[in-house]
């Protein structure tokens, strides 16, 4: 039995080797010729699904790898069309700039007012993610308050999780209220026992590559073009019998320092229950390879921002001489409050300045008991009487101050 699983490991080896990576290369080599991907259809067919699975994973972090260094600004643009009549209603747009070096993010969103083509701009933030602690800021007018509003988070920000062009990109997905890089996501699942297949099909008259993934009810369709170095031309997510799904496909895309990028997109978002489709359009601007600093992903605070760390749990306010003004911070999930210490100006943040705040138990809000509505009724008339009887007092007494004038 050993023998014949070390007979097949080898000739899983062999088939790797001499087809799947020799396709790749080959498929490589003729990057921008879309007439042909030099890329071996038929040798992938012959491959067991799990070798397929392999060829898709491997040629997804190729991609990733070329991508290690990007920045980019996309608008998206948002309206819902009627089923029943096609009528367009505008919803809104945001301007998006995306940063990325290595596993590395910063984001630099911009919303304007929703349901107005010329609306205002109404949200203006930068946020940054390393893989394990993200910091955002957000400048007054925006904040709603005087003062800017600094945080620093344990989880990747919700700016980059409803970022949804990143899926199309192959990059990140967003699954539920959470976003994962691509491929560790399809390793994860697949380990978990996820139903995976990988197939070639025929889309708009091009030879592609399609990675079906289904898990929990939802079936994700990948579809890559090995004549544009694998890049992902269509992403589809369905939950059950289309109760819900979101559907992108790249509509046009540049090659850029050897690399294919999408340039128009388009996403459908929609269930069977709405009344409405919603339609977004992504056109990509100012694409660039290899120009991200590591100092372009940093989010710096300025003096006076008002800071919640909810890393360490503490909270502060950067005052103007370099000191920091410690300030409490609530934590409703967990019912706790951190406090400050009584003399809360201090000249550093650090771990001792940490173990300084005080834990308490956040108390729930004690609505006012109602008012018993018998007493009520009962109070109103006596001081509705009372204020009827004043009004007849002075009214009798006018009269009484005309007669004595007009007596004299």
């Amino acid at each position: 039995m050993a023998i014949l699983k070390n007979t097949r490991s080898k000739l899983q080896s062999f088939l790797w080797v001499s087809l799947v990576l020799p396709l790749i290369l080959s498929s490589v080599e003729v990057i921008g010729d879309e007439s042909s991907s030099g890329f071996d259809f038929s040798a992938f067919r012959a491959l067991p699904v799990a070798e397929r699975i392999n060829v898709i994973l491997t040629v997804l972090d190729a991609r990733d790898a070329a991508l290690q260094n990007i920045e980019y600004t996309v608008l998206e643009t948002y309206v819902n069309v009627n089923k029943k009549d096609g009528t367009r209603r505008y919803m809104y747009k945001s301007l998006n700039q995306l940063r990325r070096r290595d596993q590395k993010l910063w984001l630099h969103v911009q919303e304007f007012e929703s349901h107005k083509p010329d609306g205002k701009l109404h949200e203006d933030s930068v946020q940054n993610w390393d893989g394990k602690i993200g910091r955002r800021l957000t400048l007054p007018p925006y904040t709603g308050e005087p003062e800017a509003i600094g945080q620093i988070n344990p989880k990747v920000f919700n700016s980059f999780i409803y970022h949804r062009f990143l899926a199309i990109t192959g990059l990140r997905l967003k699954v539920i209220d959470e976003q994962f890089p691509m491929t560790r996501w399809l390793r994860d699942v697949l380990q978990e026992g996820a139903k995976l297949d990988a197939t070639d099909s025929v889309r708009r008259g091009v030879n592609c590559l399609k990675l079906t993934v289904d898990r929990l009810g939802w079936r994700r369709e990948l579809w890559l073009d090995p004549a544009r170095g694998f890049m992902p031309v269509q992403f589809d997510q369905v939950y059950g019998d289309k109760t819900m799904e979101w559907l992108m496909e790249v509509l046009e895309a540049d090659q850029h320092a050897g690399v294919w990028f999408p340039r128009i997109a388009s996403g459908i978002n929609t269930g069977t229950s709405d009344k409405e489709i919603g339609e977004s359009k992504f056109e990509v601007q100012n694409f660039k390879v290899g120009a991200v600093r590591e100092t372009d992903l940093e989010v710096v605070f300025p003096i006076g921002t008002s800071v919640v760390d909810s890393v360490r749990n503490i909270g502060y306010t950067m005052l103007p001489d370099g000191k920091f003004k410690l300030t409490a911070l609530a934590v409703p999930e967990a019912a706790v409050v951190f406090e400050p210490p009584v003399n809360n100006i201090v000249d550093h943040v650090d771990a001792g300045t940490v173990k300084t705040f005080i834990k308490t138990p956040l108390l729930p809000y004690v609505p006012p008991p109602p008012l018993n509505r018998s007493r009520g009724v009962l109070r109103a008339v006596f001081y509705g009487v009372n204020a009827l009887l004043v009004l007849i007092a002075l009214w009798w007494n006018s009269r009484r101050v005309r007669r004595v004038a007009k007596a004299k």
